[in-house]
This record gives structure tokens, C-alpha cells and sequence, in this order.
């Protein structure tokens, strides 16, 4: 129990552990071998993130604990830190947001590359 405590909220860091959550809200549930199956994994790869999205407090095992059956937890989105990332248009360029300061006119102002 005091692992599992020690461990919700934290990042999940791998790529499988993003597919994998990706998978059950499209799927509702999972088990290891609809992992192997659709998304390649091996057997251990599939109970090793299973392992750490229920330890995470992320999936809630239904079944048993020899034929797991794994479902989103209620409220999931609250115990997981997946950043979504921006694409580079939606970035503004710190080279834009810097030139349109007061302080950085004036250096260019000097220097003769003002706008």
C-alpha cells in the first residue's frame, strides 16, 4: 500500500504507458494480451505497464488477479501529468515576444535595426 500511495501522481514517462492509456479510452477496457495483440508489445512489456498505471492509480484491475481485466479509474485525468505538446505554430518565438519589449526597441533603436 505504501508504494502505491508513493507513487500517484507521478509522470508517466514512457511512450507505452501513453499508448497504452490512449488505447482504453478508445477500447474502455484492456487486458495484456489486447496489448500484445494491437499494440506489439511483448507479454512482460504489457504487465509491466499495467503494473505502474496501477500503481500510479491510473487503471483499476476488474478481473482477477490471474486473468486481469483493467479499466480507466474514475477520475484519471486528475493522477496523471501527460503533457500534450505544442506544435510550433502555436509557440510564439521568444525572438518575437522579445522585440516587441520596451527595453529591447531601444537596444535596437541604437544599434539601427529598430522596427
Amino acid at each position: 500500500m505504501a508504494r502505491r500511495e508513493k507513487n500517484r501522481g507521478r509522470h508517466l514517462r514512457g511512450q507505452n504507458a501513453i499508448r497504452v492509456i490512449e488505447f482504453m479510452e478508445l477500447a474502455g477496457e484492456a487486458t495484456p494480451r489486447k496489448l500484445v495483440k494491437h499494440l506489439q508489445l511483448s507479454n512482460k512489456q504489457a504487465h509491466r505497464v499495467f503494473e505502474r498505471l496501477t500503481a500510479a492509480g491510473v487503471v483499476v484491475n476488474q478481473g482477477k488477479p490471474r486473468y486481469p481485466n483493467y479499466r480507466l479509474a474514475p477520475y484519471w485525468k486528475l493522477r496523471t501529468r501527460i503533457k500534450a505538446e505544442k506544435s510550433p505554430a502555436e509557440r510564439p518565438r521568444i525572438t518575437e515576444e522579445c522585440r516587441k519589449s520596451t527595453a529591447m526597441k531601444r537596444v535596437l533603436s541604437v544599434y539601427g535595426m529598430g522596427l
